[in-house]
Parts: structure tokens; C-alpha cells; sequence
């Protein structure tokens, strides 16, 4: 999925300024007072897209649909399966079918219970062309999934059938022996269908949606905040200890250590923590800094289409020159790993491919070659941005290095998150600042986003060998040879130089010892059953 931050909002900043009157810890950043309504205080970068959990691909999109719905199977920090909506699960010695049992005793949050029949009617309404969801792709696994999706077939052609209430027999178009992970993905989540029928395609519309998760939504007001309290229907309601939490949208750096150290939050999630203070924190080994190692990725994407970056000799000398190892210490530095490499080379039993070789005097000669020696003759190429200082310094920084190293003139545009999505998808940029976090451990959840027609490959590039080996190894169970033709793949990917990989992440969050049960999760996953308030704390 896609990362995108805006930047903090106006109301947000009338809702925190000056609501604390408790007094510094010594030992502690700032304020130590735990709430005493057992309501978690959340900073995340953002607003999600949107309130249908089946429909977008973005990460705070994610992060609110594992809040008020839940798949057959859930994942844990960890990455391990454990048991959502569904309790049983079984799959044939092909791996090409699936059967899955529903727990009895889960009900959405109007009281009615969750049926297979919702997810039938969920899955089917996601790969519907008249819905347009931009998370179809995730299930291409599925038997009949792509015709579908084509227009070619119905809906009622999808190899996914309810039996009775509680069994739900899923086909895939080939064998995948990782589709019980798959289904953890909020485009596999089910939607209640005697409420999404009335209004099927533009639900839930501006109202809060009815949900099968752990928490139900009470306000959400864009650009201000988003507020859920525990579902009192939910199956495992027991094991939900908080009351609600309340999530704002902030992504000013310096807005959010000043509402964190003056008592207003309690949880700054990734993408909120200044990089800086981040690494002074570091320093000083703070215990409430937590960094851990993610799947997720910073890159640029390249315009193939538009000149001058339709050359791929351009998009190489750019690519040479970029100063990675400065970027991650300098901008970042908070344990990010540079690297010229889409997916993340210390995955297990991954072996990533050779990059061709190069340095700056092979980028300009590059440069020369295409006819731009020194940058002569070449128009200013437009670089896009959603609004973070942290996006911001980047691009300044590479902005600098090309002019001053290639003679090319960069023109910075910084635009609201989902205006840079929009301008992305039409193809109106030269070089698009994007990042990802994969959908699962896994090569290929790196990799499937560059395929002719993904909805987020917004580069214009095709490639009818790349296509097919990612094809391929959806079907392949040898593992070893999966990764053979997923690392050949991402070769391919690197030498057209469709994107310039800069770095890859890591979570950097701030959490109070007062708050328990959050875990370092390379999958920015949340086992909201663990989180805990301890309102008797004290330093």
C-alpha cells in the first residue's frame, strides 16, 4: 500500500493548544499523566482515504479499516496468522481451494451476524468495475477474479461460494500455498451486505459504517480528528480493554513533539516523528522511542512517458547520483538502511539481484549520450510531494545535488496528499516521491504494484517478460525457483530504472510507558486485544 502525509490541520491544533496543565518528568519527555477515561491519544499522518475497508490501498486507510472490521484471519505484530471471523481454516494438498469456517458468534455492529454471504457479496462488489476499488488487484488470486475485473465475466462467475451461513469455499486461479495470509488484507474484509446493497457504490457515503471489528466509529471530521469507542458486539469484546481512542492528523513535525511533551498524546505512530529529534532520542537511548525494522520502502517514481524522463538514459544519471547514504543519515536517521533495491534485501532466504554499476562521471555521460551534456538543452523537470517537512528535505536536498552535479534544473510542486495521488495517476509529473509498504512479507508484495494495469503503477512502464515472471511465480510452489524468477523480475524493473529506490524504512514511533501491548511490527500491524492504559502509573 501506498504512504501518503498531509500536513497538520487548523482545527486540530485549536483542539490540542493549551489543553494540558500537568507539569514535566524529569527522565521522561514531558508530561506523564495518563488519561483517566481510558481513551487512547493517537498522532497519525493523515486521514484515511476513506471508511470502506475494501476499497483503497493507502496505509492509514489500513490502520482505520483493522480498527472497525475484521477478515476471516488476522495477523499478528509478528506476522503470524490468528484466527478473525474465522476460527477454522483448510486448504486442499494443491493449494487451490479453500474452505474457511465462521464463527457463530460474530455480529456486526447493528447486531446482525456476520454470514459468508457477506463476504461473497464483499469480494464480488470489490472487483466490480461499476465500484472502481483500487484494491482489485489483491484479489486477482482469486478464480475468475481477472475477467471480472475486465468486464469480461459476472460477478456471479468469481470462484468464491458461501455454503449454509458459516462456510465460505474460496478457488484460485492457481496454487498459492500463502493465500491464508492474503485474506488478512482488508480487501478481503466483508462488508454487511443488508446495509452496502442499498447504497453499493459510493458507501458508506458520509455516514459512520456498520463494522465487525473491535471499535466503532463515533466522529470523524477530516482534517480534525477520528474518534471510535469499543464495539460492544464485537466477538472478542472481552479481550478489548481500552474505552475508544481518538486519532488526529497531524504530520507537522514540530506540532507533534509539542502536543506529546505537554501531556495531549500518547501514541505518536510513524510518519509523525521528527526525523531530527528522532535521532537525538536515539542518542539517548529514550524508552519511549521505539524503531523497528519495516517492509516498507522510499523510492521516486519515474514518468517512462513524458520527456525527458521517457529516456531511460536520463532516468539513470539521475538514479547514479542520488546521495542515499546521506539522505538516510542526514534527513532520516533513524535507522533506515539506504539501498538501490526495490525489495528489502535482508528478507529471509531472498537473494536480490546485481544493479549495473555506475557513478557520477558514467551519469553524465549518460547525460551527454542522450543529448543533455551538462544539462544543456534539457527543460526543468517537475518533481510532485505530498506535504511533509520531512518529504520537503528530500527533495530539496536531491534538487541541489542535480543541478549542481548534472546540470539539471528541478522544479519542486508540494501538494496535498490525494492531489498528488491524482496528478500521480494522470501521469503529470516527472519524477513522483512515493513509498511502500508491502502487504505482506513477501517479494512479490513489492513487486506486483509495476504490473501493466496495477492501479498504483502510476509510470506508464510495461513490460511483457516482467509481467509474466511475476505471473508465474504466483503459481510457483517450489520456493527457491519463486524467488529465482521474483529476483530476475525486480533485475528488470532496476535496469529500466522505473523508480530510484533511496531507502529503506523504519517504524519510528513514540509510545508512554503507560501504554502497553504495542509491539514492533515490521507490517505496521496492531493487536488492539494486547493495548492497555494503566491509569495508576507513575514515574
Amino acid at each position: 500500500m501506498k504512504r501518503f502525509y498531509p500536513t497538520i490541520m487548523p482545527a486540530v491544533l485549536a483542539a490540542l493548544v493549551g489543553c494540558s496543565t500537568c507539569e514535566e518528568v524529569p527522565g521522561y519527555l514531558g508530561c506523564m499523566d495518563p488519561p483517566g477515561d481510558n481513551v487512547l491519544r493517537v498522532a497519525w499522518p493523515g486521514d484515511p482515504a476513506g471508511l470502506d475497508p475494501t476499497r483503497y490501498t493507502e496505509d492509514i486507510a489500513w490502520r482505520a479499516a483493522r480498527m472497525l472490521f475484521e477478515g476471516l484471519l488476522t495477523l499478528t505484530p509478528e506476522g503470524r496468522l490468528s484466527p478473525g471471523v474465522a476460527d477454522v481454516w483448510m486448504a486442499n494438498e494443491e493449494a487451490t481451494r479453500y474452505e474457511f469456517h465462521l464463527r457463530p458468534d460474530a455480529r456486526w455492529s447493528d447486531g446482525v451476524p456476520v454470514t459468508a454471504g457477506d463476504f461473497v457479496f464483499a469480494w464480488r462488489r470489490v472487483l466490480d468495475p461499476a465500484v472502481g476499488a483500487e484494491s482489485a488487484g489483491n484479489l486477482h488470486h482469486l478464480l475468475g477474479a481477472r475477467a471480472i475485473t475486465a468486464g469480461e465475466a459476472d460477478l456471479a462467475s468469481l470462484g468464491v461460494t458461501a455454503q449454509g451461513d458459516h462456510i465460505l469455499v474460496v478457488e484460485l486461479e492457481s496454487p498459492d500455498p500463502s493465500f491464508a495470509f492474503r485474506v488478512t488484507l482488508p480487501a478481503f474484509y466483508p462488508v454487511p451486505r443488508h446495509v452496502v446493497e442499498h447504497d453499493y457504490e459510493s458507501w458508506p457515503g458520509g455516514s459512520a459504517p456498520v463494522g465487525n471489528g473491535p471499535f466503532v466509529l463515533e466522529v470523524w471530521r477530516p482534517r480534525d480528528r477520528l474518534i471510535v469507542r469499543k464495539s460492544e458486539s464485537y466477538w472478542n469484546r472481552e479481550a478489548i480493554q481500552l474505552a475508544g481512542a481518538i486519532f488526529y492528523p497531524i504530520t507537522d513535525a514540530n506540532a507533534v513533539m509539542n502536543f506529546y511533551r505537554s501531556g495531549e498524546l500518547d501514541w505518536a505512530r510513524q510518519g509523525t516523528v521528527p526525523p531530527d529529534r528522532a535521532k537525538q532520542l536515539l542518542a539517548e537511548e529514550s524508552a519511549e522511542l521505539r524503531v523497528s525494522s519495516m517492509h516498507a520502502v522510499y523510492y521516486l517514481e519515474c514518468n517512462t512517458q513524458r520527456p525527458p524522463t521517457d529516456d531511460p538514459r536520463v532516468r539513470r544519471a539521475l538514479e547514479l547520483t542520488v546521495p542515499r547514504a546521506e539522505i538516510a543519515q542526514l534527513i532520516f536517521g533513524s535507522g533506515q538502511r539506504p539501498s538501490r533495491h526495490l525489495v528489502n534485501t535482508e528478507m529471509t532466504d531472498w537473494m536480490p539481484p546485481e544493479i549495473l554499476p555506475g557513478d557520477l562521471q558514467e551519469a553524465r555521460r549518460l547525460l551527454a549520450e542522450a543529448g543533455y551534456p551538462g544539462g544543456e538543452g534539457m527543460d526543468e523537470i517537475e518533481y510532485i510531494y505530498s506535504q511533509s517537512e520531512l518529504h520537503a528535505s528530500v527533495a530539496e536536498y536531491l534538487q541541489g545535488v542535480w543541478a549542481r552535479e548534472l546540470g539539471i534544473e528541478v522544479r519542486l510542486t508540494v501538494l496535498e496528499f490525494q492531489a498528488q495521488l491524482a496528478r500521480a495517476r494522470q501521469g503529470d509529473f516527472h519524477l513522483s516521491r512515493s513509498g511502500w509498504l508491502a502487504d505482506l512479507p513477501d517479494p512479490y508484495d513489492y513487486l506486483k504494484i509495476f504490473q501493466t494495469g496495477n492501479e498504483n503503477n502510476d509510470t506508464g512502464w510495461s513490460d511483457a517478460r516482467f509481467d509474466e515472471l511475476i505471473r508465474q511465480s504466483r503459481s510457483e510452489t517450489d520456493p527457491a525457483q519463486r524467488y529465482r524468477m521474483l529476483s530476475e523480475a525486480e533485475r528488470i524493473l532496476l535496469d529500466n530504472v522505473v523508480i530510484v529506490p533511496i531507502l529503506h524504512n523504519a517504524g519510528v514511533q513514540l509510545v508512554r510507558p503507560y501504554v502497553s501491548g504495542i509491539r514492533p511490527s515490521a507490517g505496521d500491524i496492531v493487536d488492539w486485544t494486547d493495548v492497555r492504559i494503566d491509569p495508576e502509573w507513575r514515574p
